[in-house]
């Protein structure tokens, strides 16, 4: 159950368009460009948001503050995110350079072994940028890896050269395990800016947020809220009402105190001003320590 407090502080925050804290709030990344600490995820719902829904869904978040925007092909909505980018840039609603856009390619995981050159890989930056309508992307993940090191070193190539030709203003990766990353490494003349993969207190990832460290990577957690089934942990309900937060707002703020950039995902409104809403309020290392402990 929500406290009284957090009730009315969130009816607070509902009156307010843009949470000026978040777009100020960013970590460095290892080639030295800045990515927002929280962002919009836009996958995994049951049948990507497509068309008017997704549209809506950038637009509020663009409105309450969110700067980064995370898609994938995969997810069938590139097209519908780059209307509404191209959409709000047009009126002055925000600036492009403002906005962090990054998206995935590449989905080989298992045994799948299939031969993907470096052009090949080159040509699907710009298939990105051709469905997202943009002329840069602010990053490029690799979305899923193959079993095969020799196919993700092939493509990871590929990825260094739409970065050399500033298809890309970053490059990483996603979903890969740590042998995964230390083979990729192996090779690998650009180190990854990030490593985007499942993350919440449940699943803390402290072994790859350890070994990413060493390597300046930065991890990226999809689903930090557990897909909403954490959200009654009596844990985070009762830090939560020390600050008059969120179990969610809890759980966004402790990735973000370890470096973690979170992006969590919702069509609602008032729950993407929630999750945002996490930049006024520090919890102790005590407090950390007990959710990573989860």
């Amino acid at each position: 159950m929500y406290s009284l407090s957090f009730i009315l502080s969130l009816i607070t925050i509902t009156f307010n368009s843009v949470n000026s804290l978040n777009v100020t709030k960013t970590f460095r990344l290892n080639n030295g460009v800045d990515i927002p600490v929280i962002g919009l995820g836009t996958g995994g719902f049951d049948g990507a948001p497509q068309g008017e829904l997704v549209k809506q869904m950038v637009r509020d978040a663009i409105d309450v503050g969110y700067r980064l925007i995370d898609t994938a092909a995969y997810y069938g909505n590139e097209p519908a995110i780059g209307e509404t980018i191209d959409e709000l840039v047009g009126s002055g609603k925000v600036r492009r350079e403002e906005l962090f856009v990054s998206t995935k390619a590449f989905l080989l995981f298992g045994d799948n072994s299939q031969a993907v050159t470096r052009t090949e890989t080159v040509h699907n930056v710009r298939l990105a940028l051709s469905k997202l309508n943009q002329t840069y992307l602010d990053m490029m993940l690799f979305h899923w890896p193959s079993d095969s090191a020799p196919v993700n070193q092939e493509i990871w190539r590929g990825l260094e050269d739409a970065l050399q030709l500033g298809l890309v203003r970053t490059i990483g990766v996603s979903n890969f395990d740590l042998s995964k990353l230390e083979q990729l490494l192996e090779t690998a003349k650009v180190v990854p800016a990030v490593n985007q993969i499942e993350s919440h207190p449940k699943l803390s990832q402290r072994p790859m947020i350890d070994f990413c460290n060493q390597y300046g990577i930065r991890m990226t957690a999809y689903s930090p809220l557990g897909a909403g089934s954490l959200v009654d942990l009596p844990l985070l309900t009762e830090i939560g009402n020390r600050y008059a937060k969120s179990a969610a707002q809890v759980m966004l703020r402790w990735q973000i105190q370890r470096g973690v950039v979170v992006i969590p995902k919702s069509t609602k409104r008032y729950r993407l001003i929630e999750n945002i809403n996490i930049f006024d309020f520090n919890l102790t290392d005590e407090e950390v320590k007990l959710i990573e402990d989860l």
